[in-house]
């Protein structure tokens, strides 16, 4: 059934009248943009509700989020290990399952330390296996654009937050902020991160393509 499966993916991915990189572009960059979920700038708009729900003033908040960047980047090194070692697509697609439930685990939040548990978890997997993975994918798919596709991302990314904070703080004038985390962690789990594993490949090669869509 795999064989079966992988076949398909082949046909489909070879004999698309576009090049198959500028789907992954598209795909890669919805991974990139996922760690913004849980961005220094998404953690702000929820420092006054955090204040008042754990009786933390904004010194000590800002410490547990700096702790918990610096946690999380302890265990880089072996994130980038592992990428190298196994496909940047399955990769990809659990670390933004765990990124999923981390956003929804945050609405759980009773106490300081799960609040901390959870920006170690976030921001682990924001700035490890999800930024890793789909760079990793694009530089597999474009060689001599790659800088011009990377200034893409930029660019989206970007773009993305002008829109992406407005809607967060309209969501937290008409609901709690447990509720707002939930809706942002099944919007990942539910509708980004399955769209991101459907369009995303690895390397061109295993299709009988090379790096900025010349045919193998």
């Amino acid at each position: 059934m795999q064989n079966i499966l992988q076949i398909r993916s082949l046909h489909v991915v070879a004999r698309l009248p576009l090049v198959y990189g500028w789907v992954v572009l598209v795909a890669a960059t919805l991974g990139l943009i996922l760690p913004f979920f849980g961005h220094n700038t998404t953690i702000g708009l929820f420092v006054d509700d955090f204040i008042v729900e754990f009786g933390m003033d904004r010194t000590t908040l800002s410490g547990l989020f700096g702790l918990g960047g610096f946690v999380a980047a302890l265990g880089l090194p072996w994130v980038g290990k592992v990428t190298d070692r196994y496909a940047s697509r399955r990769i990809g697609a659990i670390a933004g399952a765990i990124f999923a439930l981390s956003l929804i685990a945050l609405s759980t939040a009773t106490n300081p330390l799960a609040l901390l548990l959870m920006f170690v978890i976030m921001r682990a997997v924001g700035l490890g296996p999800l930024w890793i993975a789909n760079s990793t994918v694009l530089a597999q798919w474009f060689s001599s654009r790659r800088g011009r596709v990377f200034s893409i991302t930029v660019v989206v990314t970007w773009l993305f937050k002008g829109f992406y904070v407005p809607f967060v703080q309209q969501l937290l004038e008409t609901m709690s902020w447990r509720q707002v985390w939930q809706l942002l962690g099944l919007l990942v789990g539910v509708v980004v991160v399955p769209l991101v594993w459907l369009l995303l490949r690895d390397r061109p090669e295993s299709y009988g393509l090379l790096p900025d869509g010349r045919v193998n």
